[in-house]
């Protein structure tokens, strides 16, 4: 019963991120967009998708600090890595590019990812939209799901959470670039690029926001963290050597 009295504790630390402001930010988009549809925005709110993903998140929350050991503390910069693979994993890359990119679940969201991106309005067997399809599933299926057990493996000091972590950094550093790549390759020909400078709302939106500033954070994010993870590995190994050499010093001196 005690440990079950830290959820609202935990639940209000993650509400204070920056990635809770950032993502519940994305999810208010189409409700801001269609302030006066009631009917829309009730069935927004009340999807089973969206509230399926949501009951993962407090699933999640609940496994890992009111289940089995007590989990670690974290510093500040780490209980911020864990919420940014926490989100990620159950309303970016499963709800928002999986459901919605992929299966266009969730239909007010899946409007704005059409006026993204017109990639996304291309069928399921079209090459030109085939790429990033493929990315969302793999978002979906691989990348969500291990975002989470990153964010289990933050507070509970697993051992397998760094390699882990770069695995997952990899993937979405490469999600990013495979997504974008090809669109800057092309000459932007399905983003509503703002070639004249305009910066009308519909272009701050959906190009400079969604577009420009979005896709480099799934590349400087993942860069990041990846290689902390990395220079964490490589100092235990470090450690690792020093007291085996240590060690076989002793035992040498005491031969």
């Amino acid at each position: 019963e005690k440990r079950f009295g830290v959820f609202p504790i935990q639940l209000n630390m993650q509400l204070l991120d920056p990635t809770t402001f950032f993502v519940l930010g994305c999810l208010l988009v189409p409700v801001a967009l269609r302030a006066g549809d009631t009917a829309a925005i009730i069935a927004y709110v009340t999807d089973v998708h969206f509230l399926c993903c949501t009951a993962l998140t407090v699933f999640m929350i609940l496994v890992t600090h009111c289940m089995g050991k007590k989990p670690l503390e974290l510093s500040a910069r780490d209980k911020r890595a864990a919420t940014w693979y926490l989100l990620n994993g159950t309303y970016i890359h499963i709800l928002m590019d999986g459901l919605v990119g992929a299966f266009h679940k969730l239909p007010l969201m899946d409007e704005q990812y059409k006026i993204v991106d017109r990639r996304f309005t291309r069928v399921w067997g079209d090459e030109r939209g085939s790429s990033i399809c493929m990315i969302s599933i793999i978002e979906l299926f691989l990348m969500g799901p291990l975002c989470c057990l990153v964010y289990y493996g933050y507070h509970r000091n697993s051992g397998w959470r760094r390699p882990l972590e770069i695995v997952v950094c990899t993937l979405q550093f490469m999600g990013a670039v495979m997504f974008t790549g090809p669109e800057l390759m092309h000459g932007m020909i399905n983003v509503p690029a703002d070639w004249g400078l305009e910066f009308t709302f519909h272009h701050i939106l959906y190009f400079w926001f969604a577009f420009v500033f979005c896709e480099p954070l799934w590349m400087v994010v993942p860069f990041w963290l990846g290689k902390k993870a990395l220079c964490e590995i490589s100092t235990v190994l470090n450690q690792q050597t020093e007291d085996l050499v240590a060690l076989k010093k002793k035992q040498k001196k005491v031969a």
